[in-house]
């Protein structure tokens, strides 16, 4: 749970289960997912919890990423009675720099609601530093990755698009997978625009697709520094069962 690498390696880990040949898929993804939703939970607490975390933690930024999250967030200016309030409650004024209908998705007894919040960070201007792209990026990407792990559960009664029953958070899910495992010119598609509309309204749109280009050009970007190509995540970021964009079983996948 250290870096954003290392968690979202793990929840690659945690989707590919289903494909080993050994051991219980099942209870392997059960309860490795619900320990990554916790992990995902305390890596955001420098900017979720109204107490910043000690500087010793593991789970401060700035031993995450080498930057603490006001370098991240950069400058900012609070209202009277949002610095009355931050203090009051712990001191941790990054919180109250986040729009109230985003840092409001997150509620610390309900796990998966991290992946709301990443969602709708994609509608905020500040995403302008490179490694709170990256941050972002991956753990947005992993939080989704949980969720599709979760709804492929074997015996979990469904229909062919189990989505449909998410209800948001299912137009949420499909937002990050247009962004993260599909190929890059579904982005770009009016499916995916009018998917971002629905979960940001309607004048959100254009910053929305700024900053997801940006999130799937960092997030590509640490594979490519790591001398991973795209094609190579993109065949084990496979969507729905055991098929990945383009309907078909790709080599990388059946090899695990």
């Amino acid at each position: 749970m250290r870096t954003p690498l290392s968690r979202h390696l793990y929840a690659l880990d945690i989707l590919t289960t289903k494909f080993r040949t050994a051991g219980s898929p099942r209870e392997y993804r059960e309860t490795h997912a619900e320990r990554l939703l916790d992990g995902l939970n305390d890596a955001w607490a420098s900017f979720l919890d109204t107490s910043p975390p000690p500087r010793t933690s593991q789970f401060n930024v700035l031993n995450q990423v080498g930057y603490t999250a006001e370098t991240l967030i950069g400058e900012f200016e609070l209202w009277p009675h949002q610095q009355r309030t931050a203090e009051r409650f712990g001191g941790n004024l990054i919180r109250w720099v986040i729009p109230p209908d985003v840092v409001n998705q997150h509620n610390w007894l309900e796990p998966l609601s991290i992946f709301r919040f990443l969602t709708l960070l994609a509608g905020c201007e500040g995403l302008t530093h490179p490694k709170l792209v990256e941050l972002w990026a991956l753990d947005f990407a992993s939080a989704e990755m949980v969720i599709r792990a979760l709804i492929e559960l074997p015996n979990l009664r469904r229909p062919r698009w189990p989505i449909l029953r998410m209800g948001l958070t299912g137009a949420m899910h499909l937002e990050a997978s247009y962004t993260f495992s599909a190929p890059s010119e579904m982005l770009e598609s009016e499916i995916a625009r009018n998917t971002i509309h629905n979960v940001h309204g309607p004048l959100a749109v254009e910053q929305v697709l700024i900053n997801l280009r940006a999130a799937r050009d960092g997030y590509f970007g640490v594979f490519n520094r790591l001398g991973i190509g795209e094609s190579a995540i993109l065949a084990l970021n496979g969507m729905y069962l055991d098929k990945t964009w383009d309907d078909q079983f790709s080599i990388p996948r059946k090899r695990l």
